[in-house]
């Protein structure tokens, strides 16, 4: 294997991903009677109540001084190793010849040769700032530690035993004291401190895939994990606690990568093999039949050359597209929180491959994540308003049944996640005139980067203080510079602040609420249609008093000069009344009879639509569906033709002298005309 990147800090002594040969050293029996029980205990004193297990563990929490914090109220989950394991451990730190720092910077063998920073590392990896029970662990769960690096969970072959990053297992489980629970565990949680290139290297399973970044140098653009060009600080003066995530902003990636032995069923034996097979899959992309309209439109041609670092080659192309612009966990590929029980999971994700998306979706039937699947007359329905998700119409894409993701052996490098793919992904014909032929949706903070890589997204208030290190805050106030794909065209009169879903039960679509206060006026970057065509782009909100007015313009770039106004101002303060609005957005109550059909057509009219069905508006399985609540709603911002390429979204406050009203985007939906104006079928109402 190639040694690209080195290990650093000695962490690295076996692979992260769940599932994988290191099941093998995992075969102690478990005694689960041997639970210990506490009360009045917190969990400093757990641990120093029983040396004979813990001392070692003891020492190092006392090293990177944390006992007092793990003394006082909170919600902790404390994974505690016992001597035996932390011996073990700091012997291999050791002896570790691997390392380009000798012995992982240990001075000495034993507990004494640990670094103050090893200590650090060791202890906040053990930690969180949630409880976490067995009971909430299972087969591909995520937990966010205090260090800021996830779990990741699974259970053994009688699906009892839960283990931690394939390594450790809980002998003694959910041990509750005063400020939280313990878990003793037989191995100290083993953590990659590679990154994501080095990470593919250190597997020994992704041969073919490591070879063929080297040659095209994607290599080194793997291997960012941070920017410090996040803004200036703001001050704040809010009576809601925000506070500020803490800098320097990660820079993650996500590869979606297929094993050697994937690629070996196709014949692909080397990276030059790969090579061959994108260059057949690709040569006519940019084609006049081709699929991919970017390239056609730009007058860009399919290299299928030796020129493997220019983007345009067929090698880089079919890497490109296997790689997201930030990091997604293998439990977020998909985010769920607040969908009615029949609603299918899915997401849209943008690639590294200019201007093209992924989708992600759930099937709930096997429990796994499927790439591209395509779905025939997707969001359509031949009844219109039915509450139905599975329509007579549609039906599985032949060619298209989607790329299964194995979770379970998915892997956390420093900078991001590996996600093995069990067969072969491709951007071909069928992804923009199959797969996404469909009603897209994204929610807002989908559409940010950093807000996906550093956990902002979806997190609850427990996670968000691991994520800013303040007890206490359930929310986050943003500097101006943070998100590459945001611009403001006023320097810091625009604050853009994040809420937590579980604040209160947001009446928004997956339960978070991103928004903005001050005389606003900002950019973001919209993802790209999938082809050329008509469309309409719609935005989700909720109407409140406190909102603002604002116009909205669209554009092929961030320079305001290439964005037109979208329609006349936009005033969010306006309020349906729950006995109807005929006058202002045809907003009237949804029949019993016809679930709100007959007056569609008239919020058309006006350029809204209901809420979407997909969702509860004040928390999980309770409340009433956004399409039957009155502050739910989509404006239809646009409606023309749109080529496949760059597209930005501006908002203007037109009420600038209103510097406490807020403007609100809970999601955008990008649909094709096939969609909203099909002959036959009409658009599902969810």
């Amino acid at each position: 294997m190639y040694n690209i990147i080195k290990k650093i800090g000695g962490l690295m002594l076996g692979a992260v991903a769940v599932g994988g040969p290191l099941l093998t050293s995992c075969s102690e029996k478990i005694d689960e009677g041997n639970l210990y029980t506490f009360t009045g205990q917190t969990v400093a004193d757990f641990l120093n109540s029983n040396p004979e297990q813990f001392s070692s563990f003891t020492y190092i929490v006392n090293r990177a001084d944390m006992e007092k914090l793990l003394s006082v109220y909170g919600t902790f989950t404390c994974f505690a190793p016992t001597n035996a394991a932390v011996t073990e451990y700091i012997d291999s730190l050791y002896n570790d010849e691997t390392n380009v720092l000798p012995h992982n910077g240990m001075t000495q063998p034993g507990l004494e040769g640990l670094t103050d920073s090893l200590c650090q590392d060791i202890a906040e990896y053990h930690l969180t700032n949630t409880i976490v029970n067995t009971v909430d662990m299972g087969d591909g769960i995520t937990i966010a530690t205090v260090k800021g690096r996830d779990l990741t969970t699974s259970l053994d072959s009688a699906s009892r035993t839960v283990i931690i990053n394939n390594y450790s297992l809980i002998t003694s489980k959910d041990n509750e004291v005063e400020n939280g629970v313990v878990h003793v565990i037989n191995h100290v949680l083993r953590r990659s401190n590679s990154k994501i290139s080095g990470e593919l290297d250190n597997l020994g399973t992704y041969k073919i895939w490591t070879d063929a970044l080297m040659q095209t140098g994607l290599i080194s653009l793997l291997d960012e994990n941070e920017r410090a060009d996040v803004g200036v600080k703001v001050e704040q003066n809010d009576n809601k606690a925000y506070s500020l995530p803490v800098e320097p902003c990660k820079e993650g990636f996500t590869v979606f990568a297929e094993p050697d032995e994937v690629l070996n069923k196709y014949g692909i034996e080397d990276w030059k093999g790969l090579a061959a097979y994108a260059n057949n899959v690709y040569k006519d992309a940019a084609a006049d039949n081709g699929w991919y309209d970017y390239m056609r439109d730009n007058g860009i041609e399919v290299s299928t050359g030796t020129d493997y670092e220019n983007q345009w080659n067929a090698l880089n192309m079919f890497l490109r597209y296997h790689i997201l612009p930030y990091a997604v966990a293998s439990t977020k590929l998909t985010n769920s929180y607040n969908e009615i029980s029949s609603a299918k999971l899915y997401e849209y994700n943008r690639t590294l491959l200019p201007n093209t998306l992924m989708k992600v979706s759930y099937d709930m039937r096997n429990n796994q994540w499927l790439l591209n699947r395509a779905v025939e007359n997707s969001t359509l329905t031949s009844t219109a308003g039915s509450t139905s998700v599975d329509d007579g119409i549609q039906a599985e894409v032949e060619g298209a049944t989607g790329v299964p993701v194995d979770t379970k052996k998915s892997a956390n490098p420093l900078n991001g996640w590996i996600h093995p793919l069990k067969d072969i992904l491709t951007y071909n014909s069928l992804v923009p005139n199959k797969v996404l032929k469909e009603r897209m949706r994204f929610d807002d903070t989908s559409l940010l980067d950093e807000m996906m890589t550093n956990g902002f997204r979806g997190a609850t208030k427990a996670e968000l203080v691991t994520l800013v290190k303040k007890s206490g805050k359930s929310r986050v106030i943003f500097p101006t510079k943070y998100f590459r794909n945001l611009v403001t065209y006023n320097d810091n009169q625009t604050v853009f602040k994040y809420l937590v879903k579980d604040e209160g039960g947001y009446a928004n679509y997956q339960g978070d609420e991103f928004l903005c206060e001050g005389p606003y006026d900002f950019a973001i970057k919209l993802p790209s249609v999938p082809k050329d065509g008509t469309y309409e782009i719609r935005m989700g909100y909720t109407a409140e008093t406190a909102r603002g007015m604002l116009q909205v313009y669209l554009g092929t770039s961030s320079d305001r000069s290439t964005m037109q106004a979208c329609d006349i101002p936009l005033d969010m303060r306006h309020v349906p009344s729950k006995s109807g609005d005929a006058a202002v957005t045809g907003w009237q109550p949804s029949g019993e009879l016809d679930n709100g059909v007959a007056t569609d057509q008239a919020m058309r009219n006006h350029g809204y639509m209901r809420g979407a069905y997909y969702y509860y508006v004040e928390g999980p399985n309770k409340g009433n569906i956004s399409r039957a609540h009155h502050k739910n709603l989509r404006r239809i911002l646009y409606r023309g033709h749109l080529n496949q390429g760059d597209l930005w979204m501006r908002f203007k406050t037109v009420l600038p002298e209103a510097t406490s009203s807020q403007f609100h985007l809970d999601y955008i939906e990008i649909v094709p005309s096939e969609v909203y104006n099909h002959p036959e079928y009409s658009e599902d109402i969810f």
